[in-house]
């Protein structure tokens, strides 16, 4: 539809001189795309690494490299100073790794300017300026979506941004605010959230029922070599770090899906959940498997979410007690996050079908009664 529309001369004749030699030869058939990209033919091009995902693990190589950075310095102390004002240089420290992660574009143009993927973001952008037609400019931004051929947009960018700056945050609080597995800052606010996170936190008698929070300390626990009840734990200073914490990645939670869903979710649907959802629509074998895989990360999801909400859980006790170290070995478990947004996405698109299918039914049932 695109290429019969570029071919029409009237058409034709809005696009500015330098990009009518580009779409007179708009044909997949053809090397339309030699001033552009230099890659030979429509076919060879879309097949080839897609724009989207080098520009993304650039971007992600910048992000990681600020984050290293950080991992490595962070926990500082200055002789001289006390603890609350060591915490207060760590944390300028971070702000300022938060900003060189925020300033991404400037040091992709500053290292990867000269790169195939930034030449190739560059002669997009030309040809997306020279034309002049909206119509025709929106038909091409969807066109070259479509095949991952289009740069990260600012929206994707920021989202990588918070989900580095978030993660390097966890790294400042179980490195810098924490000491000797006690909170060395602890302002009327942080005791207010760690009273509220005890009152939300499923411990019978004192609480019981479901809540916000659950603990439960057991023999098979690692901590409870350390406590062996409850109440001591949540007395103890080990035990206000850890709630506290605890309610940071409960907030972030939903912060950090959203975030990968904005700068991955195009991609996970080129690693294979478009097609599964083609084959929803197309077979009933095909939508009892995409019924099946998406229970599968449904679990998954709740699976997390327990995760989360359990106090005592060993991914947040652990780093805690033993430093950054172990949170990076058990970074790993972060990863369920990328099956919550896997299960977002299926869900969504299941509901489309269910509901397309089950109006396409009352439509024809009401057009038969007629």
């Amino acid at each position: 539809m695109l290429r019969t529309i570029i071919r029409q001369p009237v058409h034709l004749r809005r696009i500015r001189r330098p990009c009518r030699r580009l779409f007179f030869t708009f044909d997949p058939s053809e090397t339309f795309m030699s001033t552009l990209l230099d890659q030979g033919s429509i076919r060879d091009w879309m097949r080839s690494n897609r724009l989207y995902e080098d520009n993304l693990f650039y971007y992600l190589l910048i992000i990681a490299g600020w984050f290293v950075a950080g991992f490595l310095t962070l926990g500082f102390e200055w002789g001289g100073f006390s603890p609350a004002q060591n915490l207060a240089l760590n944390f300028v420290w971070y702000l300022l790794l938060c900003t060189g992660m925020a300033l991404a574009p400037v040091w992709y143009r500053l290292l990867f300017g000269r790169t195939h993927t930034a030449q190739r973001e560059q002669a997009v952008r030309q040809v997306l300026d020279g034309l002049e037609d909206e119509a025709e400019r929106q038909m091409f931004l969807r066109y070259l979506a479509a095949g991952g051929q289009l740069p990260m947009r600012s929206a994707q960018r920021w989202a990588l941004v918070f989900l580095g700056g978030y993660f390097l945050f966890e790294v400042f609080f179980i490195t810098a605010w924490v000491k000797d597995m006690a909170l060395v800052w602890q302002p009327d606010w942080v005791l207010a959230i760690v009273e509220w996170v005890k009152g939300h936190t499923n411990l019978p008698p004192m609480n019981e029922g479901w809540d916000v929070f659950d603990l439960s300390i057991e023999r098979k626990d690692f901590i409870y070599q350390y406590y062996q009840s409850n109440e001591d734990f949540m007395a103890s200073e080990l035990g206000m770090a850890t709630m506290l914490f605890s309610f940071l990645r409960l907030f972030a939670y939903p912060l950090i899906v959203v975030a990968l869903m904005k700068s991955f979710g195009i991609a996970l649907g080129w690693l294979g959940t478009s097609q599964i959802a083609y084959r929803s629509q197309t077979s009933l074998w095909g939508f009892i498997w995409a019924t099946a895989l998406m229970l599968g990360t449904f679990l998954m999801t709740i699976s997390s979410i327990l995760m989360v909400q359990t106090i005592s859980d060993d991914t947040k006790i652990a780093p805690i007690m033993f430093g950054r170290w172990v949170w990076l070995a058990q970074f790993y478990m972060n990863l369920i996050y990328f099956f919550v947004v896997m299960s977002v996405v299926m869900l969504l698109g299941w509901l489309r079908l269910v509901f397309s299918f089950f109006f396409n039914l009352v439509g024809k049932v009401l057009n038969y009664g007629r």
